[in-house]
């Protein structure tokens, strides 16, 4: 849901919110938690509060008013009008009017969040990137940042943590009185836990007052960059959080476009060895034009608690390229390299042997199988490529 509601016991507002279930339920409160004023503050949170980032405004206020109306939020402090309102589902536009031309061009904002939350940096894609037919649907993706927490188990009527990703801060755009824009730059700081909006010095020079400052604040758990998945067979590892039965999975992919089928490989030991080719039955589907979780039938292998599988697609070239969601990030988990894989031969007997890349992608992907002896698990991963044709990362999840 959408709406800004009034939180009549504490001076604050909140946008209730949900990704696909109940059970990835989260908020977005506006205003702090003081019962007599209201402040400039945001707080995300998800999974019923486990997880959450704050972002507050240092200025202290004093007799300040807020003002609501039209599902809009707009506050006062000084020189500068902070206005809040939702731009779709679980996606937040701060707006920061600026009256007079800054001291500085460093716009600072205090920062606290869950110790286990990890800040991914998405710089612009390279030319051989582009080339490699990576993109992303809209420019404030790049040099925005990506947050994922890291759990991404989900045993069902428990919390649902998808692929692990807890929000997305996207890159702030500064437009002034004459409607003049231009792209400025957030850094975020763990260690003294600010972000720091980057405003270009010549922009602030020339603009006409008041300017406009717009970070937006995201919570959903989709990637931000398109990566191609047609002839190659893209997947990730992970290891079995329960035995489970050989009925019928559910392989869930964040993509549009293409045709594409699924599979599921098991390794002899740990996640590096040979991967052997378990799954049959494979639904083919037809993702359409609209990027969203798509989900794909298969016949499981009976998993085993503890043992590492890979589970994946492989892409059909059909004159419409499958496009994979993604984030980039950079802990160096390993990479794996596939080369071209032709739809019409299948999918291969074994998973591709590692290897070692500095930088990967992570895709939304996850599987769902029943649990021996009831209940249904559901193992959320990231799978990656660096750009092109059979290149792949691994998450290893234990």
């Amino acid at each position: 849901m959408n709406d800004i509601i009034i939180n009549s016991e504490l001076k604050n507002y909140k946008i209730e919110h949900q990704e696909r279930d109940i059970t990835t339920k989260g908020a977005i409160t506006i205003g702090g938690n003081n019962k007599n004023k209201f402040v400039p503050n945001i707080n995300l949170s998800k999974w019923y509060d486990e997880y959450w980032f704050n972002i507050n405004y240092p200025e202290i206020v004093t007799i300040e008013k807020e003002q609501f109306g039209n599902n809009k939020i707009e506050f006062s402090v000084k020189d500068k009008l902070h206005r809040y309102y939702m731009l779709d589902e679980g996606k937040l536009e701060y707006e920061i009017e600026i009256a007079k031309k800054p001291d500085t061009n460093i716009l600072v904002l205090n920062i606290d969040f869950h110790p286990d939350l990890r800040f991914y940096f998405q710089p612009d894609l390279t030319l051989k990137q582009i080339d490699q037919g990576m993109s992303r649907d809209d420019e404030n993706i790049n040099k925005s940042w990506a947050i994922y927490c890291p759990k991404r188990n989900y045993v069902i009527g428990q919390k649902n943590y998808m692929n692990g990703k807890f929000g997305h801060i996207y890159r702030p755009q500064l437009i002034d009185d004459l409607g003049e824009k231009i792209w400025g730059d957030i850094i975020i700081d763990i260690h003294a836990k600010q972000m720091k909006i980057i405003m270009p010095q010549q922009f602030l020079n020339d603009a006409h007052y008041p300017i406009i400052v717009d970070p937006i604040i995201g919570s959903q758990t989709e990637g931000t960059t398109n990566n191609v998945g047609t002839d190659k067979l893209s997947g990730s590892v992970f290891s079995a959080p329960a035995n489970g039965t050989t009925d019928q999975a559910t392989l869930s992919f964040f993509c549009r476009r293409g045709i594409c089928k699924p599979a599921v490989y098991a390794t002899s030991g740990g996640w590096a060895d040979n991967q052997n080719y378990l799954s049959s039955n494979p639904q083919e589907i037809y993702p359409g034009d609209t990027v969203v979780w798509h989900n794909m039938t298969l016949t499981p292998p009976a998993f085993v608690n503890g043992t590492y599988y890979w589970i994946g697609v492989l892409g059909d070239n059909d004159g419409s390229d499958l496009q994979l969601r993604s984030d980039l990030v950079g802990e160096g988990l390993g990479k794996f390299e596939t080369g071209v894989r032709t739809y019409g031969d299948g999918f291969p007997a074994t998973f591709p042997t590692p290897s070692t890349k500095d930088t990967y992608y992570l895709f939304c992907v996850y599987i769902t199988y029943s649990e021996t002896g009831g209940g249904r698990i559901s193992r959320y991963h990231d799978l990656s490529g660096l750009g092109g044709h059979g290149q792949l990362t691994f998450n290893p999840l234990g």
